[in-house]
C-alpha cells in the first residue's frame, strides 16, 4: 500500500488520544515546553542518536486535522522504517476497524517495562489466548444460564469464538475479532442471536470484570458471585497467565453497535493485586478434559463410575458428579462409547511425598446425537 493510498477522511476520524497511547509505548516524548492544549510536540532518539520531533494535533475539529496526522504518520513511518500504511493501521482505534471488518473488534495491548522488547514466547502467548477464550466462553455460558459445572453446549461456544486477525506495534499489539458467521448455515435460533450477538454481551461483561478488579475488594468479590464459579476460575486462569506476562495492558472494545465500546488500562499491579483477591474467594480448579470412552462400570448407590478411554486406553475411576448423576444413570450401558468429561484434581501426600489423583464424572454423551441445546435467550429488541 502506497502513501498516496492513504485517505484524508479516514485520518479525520483518527482518535488523538489513541495515537497518543501508541507513540508514548515506542519511546515518543512529550516536550511540554512546546505544547499547547491544541497540540503536543513530541521527541525521538533515532539510531543514529538525533532527536526526531512531531507533532500530535488534539483538537479534532480544527480545519487541518487530518493533514497534520497525516504529516505525523509520515515522520513515525521514517523514524520507525515501516511503512505509513502499517503505522495507519497501528494507530486506528478498535472502533474503526469494527466498522471497516463488520465485525466487533477488541485491540488487546501488552506493555513491556522495555520499551524496546517486541517480543512475547509462543508458548506463554498460546496460553494467554486459551485462557481468553475460555473466559469468554464461560462468561457466554453465564450468560445462557448453563450451569457451572459440566460441558458448555457447542452451539454457545460456536457465537463466542474470537479471531486473531491481526499484531501492530505498540509494544506488543493484538488485534481480535468476533467471529464472522455464515448466514445460510445458521438455524432460526441463531439468526436471533445475531440481533443481539453473544460475544457482545461476553465482551461487556469482561470490561465490568476488569473495572471491578482495579476498585476495591468487595466490588470485585461481588462481581464474581454473580457471575459464579465457572467464569471466577476462568477469569483466574487468565490473570495468573497475564501476570506472567509482566505487562501493563490495555484492552479496546469497538463494537458495531454505536451505543457500547470501551477501553480499560490495567496495570501490572493491578493484576497482580486482582490475582490475589481472585485466589482468595476461587480455589485453584480442578482440570476438565474431554475423551471418547468405553463404559466399563458404575454403581448407583455409590455413586461412581469406570470408564476406559478408547484412544489411550487409560481407565478412569470416580465420582459422578451430583448433577450429571441422573443423565448417567438414564444413559449409561455396559461396552457402549461415549463422550465424557472428567475434571482431574492432584493432590500431595505431605507425609509420604505420594501424589493421588481424584477423577470426578461431569457429563457424558452419546456421540450419536448431541443432548445439549442452546437455551432460550430472552432477547430486548425494540
Amino acid at each position: 500500500m502506497k502513501t498516496s493510498t492513504l485517505d484524508l477522511e479516514e485520518l479525520q476520524v483518527v482518535n488523538p488520544t489513541i495515537v497518543l497511547e501508541y507513540l508514548k509505548s515506542n519511546s515518543w516524548v512529550a516536550v511540554e515546553s512546546k505544547s499547547t492544549d491544541q497540540y503536543l510536540i513530541l521527541k525521538h532518539l533515532t539510531p543514529d542518536k538525533r532527536d526526531a520531533f512531531t507533532l500530535l494535533p488534539l483538537d479534532v475539529e480544527i480545519p487541518d486535522f487530518a493533514s497534520r496526522m497525516f504529516d505525523l504518520i509520515k515522520v513515525v513511518s521514517i523514524v520507525e522504517q515501516r511503512s505509513q500504511a502499517e503505522v495507519f493501521n497501528s494507530i486506528k482505534s478498535a472502533k474503526e476497524f469494527a466498522e471497516e471488518k463488520d465485525r466487533d473488534i477488541l485491540n488487546f495491548k501488552l506493555k513491556f517495562k522495555d520499551v524496546e522488547q517486541r517480543e512475547l514466547q509462543a508458548t506463554l502467548l498460546g496460553e494467554l489466548l486459551i485462557s481468553f477464550q475460555n473466559l469468554i466462553n464461560g462468561i457466554s455460558g453465564y450468560y445462557c444460564k448453563i450451569p457451572a459445572i459440566g460441558r458448555i453446549p457447542d452451539k454457545v461456544i460456536s457465537q463466542s469464538q474470537v479471531s486473531v486477525i491481526g499484531m501492530y506495534e505498540g509494544s506488543f499489539g493484538l488485534r481480535l475479532a468476533s467471529k464472522q458467521p455464515k448466514v445460510d448455515q445458521l438455524d432460526q435460533q441463531e439468526l436471533d442471536l445475531l440481533l443481539k450477538p453473544l460475544i457482545r454481551e461476553s465482551f461487556e461483561e469482561l470490561f465490568k470484570l476488569v473495572v471491578a478488579s482495579k476498585e476495591d475488594e468487595n466490588h470485585l468479590k461481588e462481581t464474581l458471585v454473580r457471575l459464579g464459579n465457572r467464569v471466577s476460575s476462568g477469569y483466574r486462569k487468565f490473570l495468573t497467565t497475564l501476570q506472567k506476562t509482566k505487562t501493563d495492558n490495555y484492552l479496546e472494545w469497538g463494537s458495531l453497535d454505536a451505543n457500547l465500546g470501551a477501553s480499560v488500562e490495567f496495570k501490572y499491579q493491578e493484576v497482580v493485586r486482582a490475582l490475589e483477591i481472585v485466589s482468595k474467594y476461587v480455589p485453584e480448579p480442578p482440570t476438565e478434559f474431554e475423551i471418547f470412552c468405553r463404559w466399563v462400570a458404575g454403581s448407583e448407590r455409590s455413586k461412581t463410575f469406570e470408564i476406559k478411554d478408547n484412544d489411550s486406553g487409560k481407565t478412569y475411576k470416580g465420582e459422578i458428579d451430583d448433577s450429571a448423576f441422573e443423565n448417567v444413570k438414564e444413559l449409561a450401558k455396559m461396552s457402549k462409547s461415549y463422550n465424557a468429561v472428567i475434571s482431574e484434581e492432584i493432590s500431595l501426600n505431605e507425609a509420604t511425598q505420594e501424589i493421588s489423583f481424584k477423577y470426578v464424572l461431569l457429563s457424558l454423551r452419546d456421540p450419536m446425537s448431541d443432548t445439549y441445546s442452546l437455551p432460550t435467550i430472552e432477547l430486548d429488541i425494540n
